[in-house]
């Protein structure tokens, strides 16, 4: 069944198509920011937008580098292999090494670098081809 996630969005998202057999996924449920309780880890959920992470980090005296428009989400931005707000240290998915997912298959999964190595390098990117991201950990 071809589908759609959305969460946020900005004018290139209108150009999206999807047919009258396709559904779209709307992740608002899922617009999450959440600290352990030590307050040492931080999930962003599927439905975060960047407008939500930045203060939510902010509060904890905390950076996450995100992208710059406060109405895309968070991890839309981030798996789509853009620059962070530092362009010059690299992606912004390179500060993500915690991914949460429904894959293909209708299985969940926690990937990392060290479980999974196809399906890491494969979400870095390329991620809607692979399944739906629920929430991602960013480092600490």
């Amino acid at each position: 069944v071809p589908y759609l996630v959305q969460n946020g969005g900005n004018d290139w998202g209108t150009t999206f198509t999807l047919d009258k057999s396709g559904i779209v996924i709307h992740f608002d449920q899922l617009r999450s920011v959440d600290f352990s309780s030590d307050r040492t880890q931080m999930t962003v959920g599927g439905g975060a937008l960047i407008c939500d992470v930045v203060p939510a980090a902010a509060a904890r005296n905390d950076l996450v580098l995100t992208r710059t428009c406060n109405c895309v989400g968070a991890l839309g931005a981030i798996l789509g292999g853009g620059p962070n707000r530092m362009d010059q240290y690299g992606l912004a998915v390179d500060d993500f090494p915690s991914i949460n997912l429904v894959k293909a298959d209708g299985q969940a999964a926690t990937v990392t670098a060290l479980s999974g190595l196809e399906l890491w390098w494969a979400l870095r990117g390329a991620e809607p081809s692979f399944g739906v991201v629920t929430s991602a950990v960013p480092k600490a």
